[in-house]
């Protein structure tokens, strides 16, 4: 593996701890490295495990039309098993944490997954918001309050209860930006809204819109190019990762659509009338745990009753781009664009990679490649394991 000579010691562990697996194992490597560096802002316990400036050479000094040209040596069944990596990595809960989380029921479905300690805080807060029932019974389960029955005054309940655990430190990397939380899809009637800092502590799903940006070219391994974008060095997480050309998280009030089309134009200035033409092809899942001392696998002998649960749906969207287009970084938190053969971005996608993809966007672009025939179930053992392993059960 090349070296990353700029890397702090503790991301570099994090990131490149004993992965160097001949391809035939890969499929059976599971130990999740993901948690400790992916949302650093949302650590439960003492200061955030920021990363350190993150230089990743490989890509970075390579024009896009280079980069398109590169020709990728990994084989179909390596693919594979490069995806099957990093779905691993993007869902991982030790058995002892997921055995003891408290189920949040809201209107007798389940909305939420807390952990010991933050249920027995939340029941403690003044004006009794949250309640235990069964009480004082096993198995738990944490719900509102019966006075608390519609959403504005859950909402108001939960407003107040993460503005209580974010000045005791518990909850950091403040969006002010509310989220909906649904029994199912997020056009549905929110329950109530959460801060976006709050919702892994209340194990809440949230959504996002990815948007796979790419270009027909019969000339390119498997017909097309993919449009990615080059996170700022500013950016709280994930800083210099390769992203897609646009992304974002779902906020409450608005559709689905209408999120695509406004960060197409915030994040690579692509117009209305263009952004429009995205096309909704599905969506991917994921759930992890977040503890500042958890490194991956499903033991975790510190577990100490903390830490949070993050669970995610992205919602996927194709956009074919024309050939000439070229995206323009508006709001500031992209530092370039590349446009890239498909076989270089799986390759990115390598244990060893010393130009990570950011996490999650591995399974939409996964995704991506499966749907466009890119790799198939001919092309290697591991292909039904990615295809499951794509849209685990966490509604």
């Amino acid at each position: 593996m090349k070296s990353l000579p700029s890397l702090s010691r503790a991301l570099l562990a994090a990131t490149t701890m004993s992965f160097v697996f001949p391809s035939s194992s890969l499929v059976h490597a599971r130990r999740n490295i993901f948690p400790a560096f992916f949302h650093a802002s949302q650590q439960p316990l003492g200061p955030p495990l920021s990363p350190s400036r993150v230089l990743f050479s490989n890509c970075r000094k390579t024009s896009p039309r280079r980069l398109a040209t590169i020709v990728s040596s990994a084989s179909k069944s390596d693919i594979l098993d490069y995806m099957l990596h990093r779905i691993d990595l993007c869902n991982s809960v030790p058995t002892s944490v997921r055995e003891t989380l408290v189920p949040f029921i809201v209107d007798d479905r389940l909305v939420g997954k807390v952990r010991p300690k933050l249920a027995d805080i939340l029941l403690s807060l003044p004006d009794a918001p949250f309640v235990e029932r069964p009480p004082n019974d096993a198995p738990r389960r944490l719900s509102f309050s019966p006075a608390l029955s519609s959403p504005d005054a859950r909402s108001s309940a939960v407003a107040a209860a993460a503005a209580s655990l974010r000045d005791s430190g518990i909850i950091s990397g403040w969006r002010d930006e509310l989220l909906p939380v649904t029994p199912a899809l997020p056009c549905d009637r929110a329950a109530f809204l959460i801060e976006r800092a709050a919702a892994p502590h209340f194990g809440t799903v949230s959504f996002g819109v990815h948007v796979n940006g790419y270009v027909a070219d019969e000339a390119a391994p498997g017909g097309k190019r993919l449009w990615a974008a080059r996170r700022a060095r500013s950016k709280g997480v994930c800083p210099g990762m390769l992203d897609h050309i646009v992304a974002g998280g779902q906020p409450a009030g608005i559709g689905l659509m209408e999120n695509v089309i406004k960060e197409c134009a915030e994040e690579a200035g692509i117009g209305e009338a263009l952004a429009s033409r995205a096309i909704p092809v599905g969506a991917v899942s994921y759930e992890y745990f977040v503890h500042p001392e958890y490194t991956g696998g499903n033991v975790f002998p510190s577990d100490d009753g903390t830490g949070t649960i993050k669970r995610d749906v992205l919602f996927c969207f194709d956009l074919e781009l024309p050939a000439d287009f070229e995206p323009v970084a508006v709001d500031g938190e992209v530092e370039e664009f590349f446009l890239m053969d498909l076989g270089k971005v799986a390759e990115c996608m390598a244990p060893d990679t010393t130009d990570p993809i950011k996490p999650n966007c591995n399974l939409v672009i996964a995704d991506f490649m499966l749907r466009h025939g890119f790799v198939g179930p001919d092309d290697g053992p591991a292909y039904f394991d990615v295809v499951k392993g794509l849209r685990p059960s966490i509604m």
